[in-house]
Order: structure tokens, then C-alpha cells, then sequence
């Protein structure tokens, strides 16, 4: 994906663009002179990727995991039932 929206943003081929990959596994453009630059990152179905031209930027995503929803329930909410009426 990062190929073919990069591609777009260069008007290059996506087989044209070479991504290199650095410390940590990040992954950048091996371009002379390149002024773009992009950021991903991802959690189970959920993607982002981010695109900037002669900026840093930051780009990140996480799920929300709710992993106790009944213990959560009743430590914060009232079991008696409320209702608003005008």
C-alpha cells in the first residue's frame, strides 16, 4: 500500500520506488533528494498511513480493548435503573 499511494504522490511507478528498512524495522524511502515522508502503523484491521512533504510527522493507531466489561460495570455503575422523564 505505502508503494502505491507514495507512487501517486511522486508520479512514479510503484515498482520504481525502493522502501528501505532502518533501525527498529522502520521503513523509509531510498530516494536521493526525496522530500516525502510517510509513517504507518496498524492494530488487528485497523491501518493508517500518514504522508508529508519536507515535514516530520507521526502517525499511530491502536484497537481499544475492553477486555472486562462486567467487572468494569460494576465497580463504576449503579445496578439501580434510572430514568429520565420529562
Amino acid at each position: 500500500m505505502v508503494r502505491i499511494f507514495a507512487s501517486r504522490y511522486l508520479s512514479l511507478a510503484p515498482q520504481d520506488l525502493r522502501i528501505t528498512y532502518g533501525l527498529g524495522g522502520k521503513p523509509s524511502l531510498d530516494f536521493a533528494n526525496i522530500r516525502l515522508q510517510f509513517k504507518m502503523s496498524h492494530s488487528e484491521s485497523l491501518a493508517l498511513y500518514g504522508f508529508a512533504v519536507d515535514s516530520m510527522l507521526g502517525v499511530d493507531v491502536e484497537t481499544i480493548r475492553i477486555l472486562d466489561m462486567d467487572s468494569i460495570a460494576q465497580t463504576f455503575f449503579s445496578s439501580e435503573s434510572h430514568c429520565l422523564s420529562q
